[in-house]
């Protein structure tokens, strides 16, 4: 194994389900703009690119007026807020994963289109603070994935060449952000898209079951070719 590899995450679809939680928020935001609340699943649809794209998706899905997005957006933020973990769950096998890892002296990391506050929120709620050098979300001071910029900031403040590290997400965003970094990349096939989209972005490892991550992740970095 590559003394100098480390692996990041993505959270939502990732590392938890999340979905419930994003679903209320989302909806709490259109109420309080007199809209229709819209399903769960059109919702997660479109997760993964910041909730600025979340809320403008939606609005325009329930034939809402685009105008008001920023107030359906603070009203969203401010229910998440108080909500951040009403419904959301690690995915079975995710904890013993990061275990593993970390029992092999990996640093870990999280790279989210969240914002960095929600993500430390839901990490830190299910004692995992611990288990990751670096949590850094939408708010981070840069662009957001799929820019690769996220990662390489991540490889330097773990003072590891980006080259060496692994990207573990469930979004054509989270596998072209570590393809641009340079770095391995592991498809969470478990999480919210169509697995055929993922597998079709051509990452080193496609992962359908959460609980086969951790072994994945061990037979990936123990290839040193």
């Amino acid at each position: 194994m590559d003394s100098n590899a480390f692996v990041v995450f993505d959270l939502d679809g990732t590392l938890f389900d999340t979905r419930g939680d994003i679903a209320r928020a989302v909806n709490a935001g259109l109420r309080a703009q007199s809209m229709p609340a819209a399903a769960e699943e059109l919702i997660i649809s479109f997760v993964g690119d910041g909730v600025g794209r979340l809320v403008d998706r939606t609005i325009t899905a329930v034939g809402g007026d685009l105008a008001l997005a920023p107030l359906v957006a603070k009203s969203l933020m401010a229910y998440y807020h108080l909500h951040p973990v009403d419904a959301t769950r690690p995915y079975p096998g995710i904890a013993d994963t990061l275990e593993t890892l970390r029992d092999l002296g990996l640093p870990l990391a999280v790279a989210s289109n969240k914002p960095t506050d929600l993500c430390r929120t839901i990490v830190a709620h299910f004692g995992w603070t611990d288990h990751f050098a670096q949590v850094l979300g939408a708010d981070w001071g840069g662009p957001r994935k799929p820019d690769p910029a996220v990662l390489l900031e991540l490889a330097r403040r773990l003072g590891r060449p980006a080259t060496a590290g692994v990207m573990v997400g469930d979004s054509l965003m989270d596998l072209q952000a570590g393809q641009a970094a340079s770095m391995r990349t592991v498809a969470a096939q478990y999480g919210y898209r169509p697995a055929p989209e993922l597998a079709a972005a051509g990452p080193d490892v496609c992962v359908p079951e959460s609980a086969d991550l951790g072994a994945a992740l061990v037979a990936l970095l123990s290839d040193n070719q």
